[in-house]
């Protein structure tokens, strides 16, 4: 997604946060794409890379104006220290009626000039990669904040629903114990059953607030996180159900490999070297300097009207040249030239050993990141399986109790058999959530089923 087309869903978020500021009592009810959308918009470090890359890029658009000629005026009023004196020729005595040279002279000029070489185009082309270069680098900073908002909204979900069931857990256990108060006055169980049971609930509530408190916690963390007042009531709208969805081939992910974007960088980091080197070389050979200038003299006052509109007392010293300009030092076998395209070759020598490198740790990431993804997805089919199991014992132990067989302690604790296997289903599917985002951000695009990532 653009960074244009998250301008209009970016302002219904920021006008939802000002509503809920100004009302102040309803939560404001955030969608992972909304939370998305807010912490890109509010990112200063993407901002600042944003700007970056707008400079960047109306260099590459401009980057044929170095074909521009070089033009300049200049007007000079000369004024001689010396009373200028009436030129004589030998021989011939002065007239004495002539008049005086002026005093003061007006030269004028308008000069154009360019200079063509090698290092031209290598200068365009290098504008063009720095371009590139900054696209990718914003897209993958763009990548990294998503990635980090979504992995911390379905952890919040995963707390959330971690808390509903230790409440749930207290509800049941407070329960019981009234149901044991009405057995220990009916003289069916002693007072060390009831206490026992008290003090093991009881113990429960530090534990439950403290849960309690690290949800909230976590919620002002990530309100901060995507902009908005950490005292701002939120409502996360989402389920990590929606956002699990099997992929087919993950193995076929290792041939795609070479297109993550950090492989993608070190190459172009290479290029870049590359580029620079062929600039190096280009010195070696002539430029051209093209030259054509206008420069005329007035000889006569420059403060008489008449004498200045004059064409005759005008004289133009301008000229057309052609400098072809040979480097020869570059040529000897140490100079700095030679020796700086020694450095550059050993640098391209390096980057291409750094691509190599590279791609060879993100197949390792990638490979172990599928190989986790494979384990819980293992793991998943036996908790579905034991899922099916608990609701049918749920459902055993609600007949016994409709048949007077099981008491209704016997069916709470079925239930709470049967939401633990829940959770424990909704963790692995978290890990496994938290794992293809990984792999998103390992690879630098959307596996394939999960393009509306972006």
């Amino acid at each position: 997604m653009s960074i244009r087309s998250r301008i209009f869903p970016t302002v219904i978020a920021v006008l939802a946060v000002l509503g809920l500021r100004a009302h102040g009592s309803d939560p404001l009810v955030l969608g992972v794409d909304q939370a998305v959308e807010l912490a890109l918009s509010d990112n200063l470090g993407l901002q600042a890379q944003q700007l970056a890359a707008r400079s960047d890029e109306r260099a590459y658009l401009n980057r044929f104006n170095v074909l521009i000629p070089t033009v300049s005026a200049s007007a000079t009023l000369i004024r001689p220290n010396r009373e200028p004196e009436a030129p004589q020729i030998p021989g011939v005595p002065p007239d004495p009626g002539a008049a005086s040279p002026p005093r003061w002279n007006l030269r004028t000029g308008v000069d154009a000039s360019l200079t063509l070489s090698l290092q031209i185009l290598d200068g365009i082309q290098a504008s063009r990669l720095a371009f590139e270069d900054a696209r990718l680098s914003l897209a993958v900073a763009a990548r990294d904040i998503e990635i980090g908002v979504r992995s911390a909204f379905y952890q919040l979900l995963l707390q959330q629903e971690q808390l509903q069931l230790s409440e749930a857990r207290f509800e049941s256990g407070v329960e019981r114990i009234a149901d044991l108060e009405g057995q220990f006055e009916a003289g069916f169980i002693d007072e060390f059953t009831l206490l026992t049971q008290q003090v093991g609930v009881e113990n429960q509530r530090p534990a439950l607030r403290r849960q309690r408190d690290a949800v909230q916690a976590a919620l002002r963390r990530f309100a901060d996180t995507i902009g908005i007042d950490p005292d701002t009531p939120i409502r996360l709208d989402g389920s990590i159900q929606d956002a699990f969805m099997e992929i087919d081939d993950l193995r076929g992910l290792l041939d795609r490999v070479t297109d993550a974007s950090a492989v993608e960088q070190a190459r172009r980091q290479r290029q870049q070297l590359v580029v620079a080197r062929q600039a190096t070389v280009s010195s070696l050979f002539p430029t051209v300097t093209l030259s054509w200038g206008v420069n005329p003299v007035l000889g006569a006052d420059p403060f008489n009207m008449s004498e200045l509109v004059d064409r005759d007392n005008w004289t133009d010293n301008g000229a057309f040249s052609v400098t072809i300009r040979q480097p020869i030092d570059p040529f000897l076998r140490w100079s700095a030239t030679r020796v700086r395209l020694a450095d550059q070759a050993d640098q391209i020598e390096q980057a291409a050993i750094s691509v190599t490198r590279t791609e060879r740790q993100v197949r390792l990431e990638v490979i172990g990141i599928i190989e986790q993804l494979e384990t819980i997805t293992s793991g998943i089919e036996s908790l579905q399986s034991n899922i099916r199991l608990a609701e049918r014992a749920l459902e055993l132990a609600n007949e016994g109790f409709e048949a007077g067989l099981r008491t209704l302690s016997a069916v709470e604790d079925a239930e709470l058999d049967l939401r633990n296997a829940q959770f424990e289903l909704l963790q692995e599917q978290s890990r496994f959530v938290d794992n293809i985002l990984t792999l998103e951000n390992t690879l630098g695009f959307p596996l394939p089923g999960m393009e509306t990532s972006e």
